[in-house]
């Protein structure tokens, strides 16, 4: 690698030709896409490993949707028992007041 400052390898002309140069020392790693830089890209198959893991993340994505769906159900459920008690309550506390002012 070349020798430079450290500014100069934060400046993009210098980021730009440094990977220019270095390219090739890379040329054999994949991160999942294979193309020639021409704007054409590829998707490279996946090993059964990451097909696993992909399909275990899966399953956890969709175990925490359901999970979140019936926490809401229950929330909603909950809400719905307060209103009820709370609407019940004042409808008491009115008929406490009336049953006092008839009996001054």
């Amino acid at each position: 690698m070349l020798d430079l400052p450290p500014d100069m390898h934060t400046t993009p002309e210098i980021c730009t030709q440094l990977g220019r140069i270095s390219a090739p020392q890379f040329s054999g790693i994949s991160l999942g896409l294979i193309g020639e830089g021409k704007g054409e890209v590829t998707r490279r198959a996946d090993s059964p490993e990451f097909e696993e893991l992909q399909a275990q993340i899966n399953a956890l994505r969709a175990d925490q949707l359901n999970l979140e769906q019936r926490r809401n159900a229950a929330n909603i459920k909950e809400t719905k028992k307060d209103k009820k008690k709370t609407k019940e309550e004042k409808e008491e506390r009115k008929k406490e007041k009336r049953g006092k002012k008839k009996k001054e």
